[in-house]
């Protein structure tokens, strides 16, 4: 497991990976500059490797 974080919207948010496995994924995409952050966690879920709660302060991420 592991934690990480970053700002978004001038907001720290941290970042707790469920499996090792799932920290070690990598992922290319290109997004507008107008995208927003919800729609880039929507993206990456959509390729069906992971699964993304969010909330207020905390995002998990998972294996799908």
């Amino acid at each position: 497991h592991g934690v990480a974080g970053f700002a978004v919207g001038g907001r720290d948010i941290d970042v707790e990976y469920a499996t090792e496995e799932v920290k070690n994924y990598h992922f290319s995409a290109g997004f507008k500059r107008s995208s927003t952050f919800t729609e880039v966690l929507e993206i990456l879920e959509k390729t069906g490797k992971i699964n993304i709660e969010l909330n207020e302060k905390k995002i998990t991420v998972k294996p799908n």
